[in-house]
């Protein structure tokens, strides 16, 4: 049997393969997508788990996504995993994008959902946006 992930663990590897590489603040945001999904149940079923693998809504989960098998063997220890933890442990009390259920990079994608989203805000190169 497979190790048991704890559900801040989800959490945190999801900010490992989504934003290793952004700012805290932008970490921090993307946590809070995660957990406004989970609160309003958007593309979620109320879990860490269950939002972050819903099909095809956190690339870095995504089966087509060649990295996310090297990034799920992050160990806790890791300084990039350590602070994903702390970004996403930083989301459960944090308001950078309130109400915020998505985000896109506009640089590199245009989702034809975001024409009906609202603004958040903007951090680094991503838009944070309320959808549906």
């Amino acid at each position: 049997m497979g190790a048991v992930i704890a559900p801040d663990d989800w959490g945190a590897l999801t900010l490992v393969g989504e934003a290793a590489r952004k700012t805290v603040a932008g970490r921090v945001a993307i946590g809070e997508v995660v957990r406004t999904r989970m609160a309003t149940r958007f593309f979620s079923d109320g879990t860490v788990p269950g939002t972050v693998l819903f099909p095809l809504q956190f690339s870095c989960w995504n089966s087509n996504n060649k990295n996310r098998v090297a990034f799920c063997k992050t160990l806790r220890e890791e300084p990039v995993f350590a602070a994903c933890f702390d970004a996403w442990m930083t989301s459960a009390s944090s308001d950078l994008v309130p109400g915020a259920n998505s985000y896109y990079n506009p640089n590199l994608v245009t989702p034809a959902w975001a024409a009906s989203a609202t603004l958040v805000a903007q951090i680094g190169n991503h838009n944070f946006m309320k959808a549906g």
